[in-house]
Order: structure tokens, then C-alpha cells, then sequence
């Protein structure tokens, strides 16, 4: 059996980019994670027995305080530093999301992903 848990549309706003004016003006971003891990045969009743969500909340939102120009590195540093954190995941999922890049014409967003 497996367990997972999901955290959906986490709002930030960063200074993530290549581009100066990212870097100064800065952008709205949305997270989302998922995270695997063996269920276990008995039921779960205390938080030691769990990921608790909280601590992956907290984990995701110390690198998206931290100005990175690529989206693709923040990913691969969450992951490296959730699978360093919890051992005890066996997969998951993350993607970030840019609103509105400062590309000019571009009219959608971007998302960047890793699974694992």
C-alpha cells in the first residue's frame, strides 16, 4: 500500500529568473507536490507515523524565498532536500508554475516539473 499527499496551488511571489527585471520586480509562482510513501499495514494515529505536511510546506517555501534564475534548479533542489528530509518517500511529483513570464507577446504561463 502506498500513501500520498498532495499540496496543491501554494501561492508565492519570488525573484526567480535569468532576467533583471525578474529579479527586481519579481513574480507570482504556484507550487504543487506530491509525495509517496509505504502506507504501512497498521492505521496511522499519531504524525510520527505520517510525512507531516506542514514540514513539506516549509521545506518548498525555503527555496522559493531564495531568488534562483532557473525553475529547473529549484525543482531539482526540493527534491534533493525532500528525499535528504524524508527518507522514508518512495516518489512523487513537483512542479512549479510562472505566471506571466516577461516575454514579450507571451500571454500564458510556464511549468516546470520533475518526477521522481
Amino acid at each position: 500500500m502506498t500513501m500520498t499527499i498532495r499540496l496543491t496551488d501554494l501561492q508565492f511571489f519570488s525573484y526567480h529568473g535569468l532576467y533583471a527585471e525578474e529579479q527586481v520586480l519579481g513574480n507570482e509562482f504556484v507550487v504543487n507536490l506530491t509525495v509517496r510513501y509505504p502506507a504501512g499495514t497498521d492505521r496511522m494515529r499519531h504524525i510520527d507515523q505520517t510525512v507531516n505536511y506542514e514540514q513539506l510546506f516549509r521545506l518548498v517555501e525555503q527555496h522559493m524565498q531564495r531568488p534562483t534564475p532557473l525553475l529547473e534548479t529549484i525543482v531539482s533542489n526540493v527534491v534533493a532536500d525532500l528525499k535528504a528530509t524524508f527518507p522514508m518517500l518512495s516518489g512523487g511529483n513537483m512542479r512549479v508554475l510562472k505566471r506571466r513570464p516577461p516575454v514579450q507577446g507571451w500571454l500564458g504561463d510556464v511549468e516546470v516539473g520533475l518526477e521522481w
